[in-house]
């Protein structure tokens, strides 16, 4: 048997100190699932285990370095889990030095005249900003700029994290431990390209990107992803100083090909979960990106849309803006009749068109928002460069103590080889009466006003219209 000195978490028991006579390494799996979340992720992890008959602790290496030891799951049969306890003691320069504290250690550096080494030996005070604060012979050095012999490494420090369980089995032999629980640093968003295709037609293509910072390798895994807000507690966690991993990113991306199956969906209570076809690998530090939807030909709309700048209300003192730029939207109807008709997750589309000569272009991007089938979804894509608007306030009058009168002219401007329609929305502040309209608009609710503007190709169409306004003392 093999003594461990832990920095543990315990729960349950309380133990303190731990004596390991199994160890199960990440080989042992012989099922390995994770459910990703937005914000945190369920592994499920099943390994075969050996155990003899009475207590003994099971060491459990390659465990995720961001797991949330108090939301464990031990289940099987022929043993009981007496404690549990999560190290996360990581294997690192500065825990060596905390390891090593209140101990002689040699150091070495480099002469350059008398060109060798020179030894010597120094006792560590502490740790400071992750550098050793040594003490020589001559005194003490807080960044000593040679290196340090680090004759043994400590036993509590671990390559990975590590959990350890407390079972009493009445019977020895071979027995299946499934473990689950939550951690963070696996997390999951959705990508979507579109691609143009004509002026009614795109083709879309969406990637499942996972992003895997936990600390651990995740191999030959089974793969869900779920959409919809899980709530979470955040609790403040335990501070980890002995914990010490880089946690850079690192995009090494592999996706699946056109033509390899597509994650299978289905709703589970309020969330839709996608299936990856497959079993994947993730590395720790790295961001892995798979096929979710291919499909082409979905129709789509598009749309100018402009906010009014003008401000009207109680106080307005008129106003004008010129070539105001409209706004370019991309209308989306998640149906079976534009080619879609799947629950879609939110994740963020970007948009691609052909210049005259066939090269691909890049022309804006949006926030897709989780899209329900038989919803629409309207995504803003940048401005319009041809279509402008120019618009001014004329005839401001106040015809009584809290009520205004103004007449508003807007010219809208297609520079286009065919004709749009420009939807424009006045904002109006208190209580307010369209009085008289060049063209018919709606009210759209109690602070806006719409109309739908048609724009001849190389063209351009006058809006006029006047507005009663009355300040109300609620």
């Amino acid at each position: 048997m093999q003594k461990l000195s832990w920095s543990l978490l315990t729960f349950m028991l309380g133990t303190t100190a731990v004596w390991a006579d199994v160890t199960v390494k990440n080989d042992s799996n012989t099922d390995l699932a994770l459910s990703i979340y937005s914000n945190t992720a369920l592994v499920r992890d099943v390994r075969q285990v050996n155990l003899p008959a009475g207590k003994s602790s099971v060491l459990f290496a390659g465990v995720a370095g961001q797991m949330k030891p108090e939301t464990l799951i031990v289940n099987g049969s022929g043993f009981t889990v007496r404690e549990q306890n999560y190290n996360f003691a990581m294997l690192s320069p500065e825990n060596v030095a905390r390891a090593n504290k209140g101990k002689v250690v040699k150091t070495v550096m480099w002469d350059d005249e008398k060109a060798k080494n020179i030894y010597d030996k120094a006792r560590v005070l502490d740790v400071y900003a992750g550098r050793p604060v040594l003490q020589f012979g001559y005194g003490i050095e807080f960044d000593f700029p040679g290196r340090i012999i680090w004759e043994n490494l400590p036993d509590n420090l671990q390559t990975e994290p590590s959990l350890s369980l407390g079972v009493e089995a009445k019977e020895g032999g071979n027995k299946s431990l499934d473990l689950m629980y939550l951690t963070d640093g696996l997390k999951w968003s959705t990508n979507y390209v579109a691609e143009f295709a004509g002026e009614e037609e795109l083709n879309l293509k969406a990637w499942i990107s996972i992003n895997n910072t936990s600390g651990i390798r995740y191999h030959n895994a089974r793969v869900q992803v779920v959409a919809g807000d899980a709530n979470i507690v955040y609790q403040p966690r335990l501070a980890r100083p002995m914990m010490m991993k880089a946690m850079a990113v690192m995009d090494n991306a592999a996706g699946f090909a056109e033509s390899a199956p597509l994650p299978t969906e289905e709703s589970v209570g309020e969330y839709h979960v996608y299936s990856l076809p497959e079993k994947i690998t993730i590395d720790d530090n790295q961001t892995k990106q798979v096929s979710l939807l291919n499909k082409d030909r979905i129709k789509y709309q598009k749309e100018y849309h402009l906010s009014s700048p003008l401000y009207l209300g109680i106080g307005s003192q008129g106003g004008e803006f010129k070539k105001a730029n409209t706004d370019v939207f991309v209308k989306i109807v998640n149906d079976k009749d534009s080619h879609l008709g799947e629950p879609l997750p939110q994740g963020v589309i970007r948009f691609y068109d052909h210049d005259s000569q066939g090269n691909m272009l890049f022309v804006g991007e949006s926030h897709f928002r989780q899209l329900s089938v038989g919803d629409d979804t309207e995504l803003r894509i940048g401005r319009s460069f041809d279509v402008t608007a120019d618009g001014q306030v004329s005839n401001l009058k106040k015809i009584a103590a809290k009520t205004i009168e103004a007449d508003v002219k807007v010219t809208f401007k297609n520079a286009k080889n065919s004709a749009i329609q420009v939807q424009f929305e006045q904002a109006l502040n208190n209580d307010w009466e369209i009085l008289s309209e060049s063209l018919k608009g709606q009210k759209k609710d109690a602070r806006h006003m719409k109309w739908i503007v048609d724009i001849p190709a190389q063209g351009s169409t006058e809006l006029n219209f006047k507005v009663r306004i009355v300040k109300t003392d609620a």
